[in-house]
């Protein structure tokens, strides 16, 4: 809670819903994918890292992950059924 108290007035939402948190090894290019709505965190990365990470959230980038499903979701139900 201290690394909280320290810099969650660096963070730019006060709530990363509806991104999901995903825990991975691997080395992203795009820590946060506003098409499948995943925040990719290294486990090994330092608290610094990870808050870096994390303030790439920001109000737009949520609305665009909104604007995405939905526009994804559009495109699937106008797809032809077999």
């Amino acid at each position: 809670t201290k690394l909280h108290d320290e810099h969650h007035h660096k963070l730019n939402v006060d709530s990363f819903y509806p991104l999901r948190l995903v825990l991975s090894n691997d080395e992203f290019h795009d820590k946060v994918d506003l098409f499948s709505g995943t925040v990719m965190l290294n486990p090994i990365a330092t608290q610094i890292q990870w808050l870096e990470t994390l303030m790439l959230v920001s109000k737009d980038s949520l609305k665009e992950l909104e604007h995405n499903r939905s526009e994804l979701l559009q495109n699937q139900t106008k797809r032809p059924k077999h």
